[in-house]
């Protein structure tokens, strides 16, 4: 089922609806495994995710995740990036940059 999940997110930009990344985000932050099968599902494409709004706070859960090794995983892929995530303008990418450590987002 799990698998099932995450294949639909890939494939259907379901993040996109509000009520399914809020579920998604409240799940990841309830099942470290999730987390794990999530990023490895979406490797590669972290940054596109940060430009939908949905997608931005499913990431930020990500980076907050008890899981220290993925967060860091998480991180890494998506610092090179920085610039253009503090150049987003949906509220979740703000987030994002925040916790990858940006000044910017840090004093709005």
């Amino acid at each position: 089922m799990l698998a099932e999940l995450v294949k639909g997110v890939e494939e259907d930009n379901v993040v996109d609806h509000f009520l399914v990344s809020r579920d998604l985000k409240r799940l990841l932050k309830n099942d470290v495994t999730l987390g794990g099968v999530l990023f490895g599902s979406l490797k590669g494409n972290l940054r596109h995710w940060v430009e939908k709004k949905g997608g931005a706070f499913v990431v930020a859960a990500l980076l907050e995740s008890e899981d220290k090794e993925l967060a860091a995983k998480v991180a890494a892929e998506l610092k090179p990036h920085l610039k253009a995530i503090e150049g987003f303008q949906n509220p979740g990418a703000k987030v994002v940059a925040k916790a990858l450590g940006s000044k910017k987002a840090s004093s709005s």
